[in-house]
């Protein structure tokens, strides 16, 4: 049986074996962005600089920011930028001016040049009528509340507020969203966080906590809120449908899909509004996902954030944090434990693989699904809880 000290030593070698295998897998990232691009590797070096204090990786923290800048500049060029990299690129310079990692002189002056490209990026997604929340109006949302206290977004704001008013379906007390990325003739009433009608909802609580349109932000989320309750199940790893209009139910948890986001829209929704009920609802959902299991490894197949072990121990982790609640410690403790189990693959990418689109080698080393993630994953759990906010890039904030 390990001990706490041979668990620890165990860790630091991962970590250590994940660093030498991304030292040698720069070339295989050509895109300007975090979830699947470069920037991965700058967030990567960030965190080995908080976890060894060795200011020789803050050099490769600014080197790869650099390269993201010049492949964003090249594509740009060619016609061929992808609109979420210019997105995670802006969110990346807030996150590095937050952090004191770059002058905050310099990182408004290249968010700025970022801004026609995102405005015009958000006039397509309200013309789509697409309120994705990674890829889509909610996302750009984000990035604009995020920037507020470097640039007046404010009227950006308003802006998508009224956009998802317009774009609500009443009935009643309640009132929902079509959601058309998958399908565009053919829309979905998801109930989820990445795609769905909680991912709304996170949304305009922040903005109302921003004092932006307040009353319209609280009355689209309690109708909101009302609305799926009523798709409500008494017990189950789901206690909601993957999407209502259909009724379908998902027997697996991930910070994507299943009942951990809508708990967490919830709870914040609740935290932010003042809303005891909303918090409440919301922690009752959380205490219930953080019960799931999958010893079979029949869903949960790898490490990775989004859709494994690492983005399932970060959530709850942080949650264990915030509120002190038990359940949320053994779910963190189950899944972390996870993570090191499947660290015993014979593969090129430090003993770990990825599952879902593992066939691309980019995907392997990616923050969103590979080894950058799970190494950042690793290292906030050597240090300091307070910097798990890596999940604010998936806007779970």
């Amino acid at each position: 049986m390990k001990t706490k000290f041979t668990k620890a030593i165990s860790i630091k070698k991962i970590i250590k074996r994940i660093e030498d295998v991304l030292n040698m897998s720069d070339t295989l990232f050509h895109s300007a962005g975090l979830s699947e691009g470069v920037l991965g590797l700058s967030l990567f070096y960030y965190y080995l600089y908080l976890y060894t204090e060795n200011e020789e990786y803050l050099d490769k923290v600014s080197h790869y920011l650099e390269e993201s800048f010049h492949k964003f500049s090249k594509n740009k060029n060619k016609g061929t930028c992808n609109e979420l990299d210019v997105l995670e690129l802006g969110k990346y310079l807030c996150y590095l001016d937050t952090h004191k990692i770059i002058d905050s002189n310099t990182a408004k002056k290249c968010i700025e040049q970022l801004d026609e490209p995102i405005k015009i990026v958000l006039q397509k997604k309200i013309t789509a009528k697409d309120l994705d929340t990674t890829v889509g109006i909610i996302a750009i949302g984000h990035y604009f509340l995020d920037g507020l206290h470097r640039i007046d977004y404010r009227d950006e704001i308003k802006k998508i507020i009224l956009t998802i008013e317009r774009l609500s379906i009443v009935s009643e007390d309640t009132l929902y969203w079509n959601f058309n990325l998958r399908d565009k003739d053919n829309p979905t009433v998801e109930s989820g966080f990445f795609h769905g009608i909680s991912g709304v909802i996170l949304f305009l609580a922040h903005a109302f906590n921003k004092r932006i349109l307040p009353g319209i932000c609280s009355k689209v989320i309690n109708k909101a809120i009302q609305y799926l309750l009523q798709y409500q199940k008494p017990g189950g790893i789901n206690l909601f449908p993957y999407d209502t209009k259909s009724g379908e139910m998902l027997f697996s948890q991930n910070l994507a899909y299943g009942d951990i986001g809508i708990g967490y829209a919830l709870y914040q929704a609740g935290i932010l509004l003042k809303n005891k009920k909303h918090i409440n609802t919301g922690l009752h959902v959380l205490q219930n996902s953080a019960k799931y299991r999958d010893d079979k490894k029949i869903h949960c197949q790898d490490a990775e954030l989004i859709y494994g072990a690492s983005g399932l121990y970060a959530l709850f982790s942080t949650l264990h944090v915030q509120t002190l609640n038990k359940t949320f410690k053994k779910a963190a403790t189950y899944w972390f434990e996870k993570i090191i189990h499947f660290n015993n693959r014979d593969s090129p990418w430090a003993g770990f693989e990825t599952y879902i689109n593992g066939f691309d080698n980019v995907i392997q080393v990616s923050f969103a699904h590979g080894i950058c993630g799970i190494g950042i994953t690793l290292i906030s759990h050597q240090i300091d809880m307070s910097h798990t906010n890596y999940l604010s890039f998936f806007n779970y904030k």
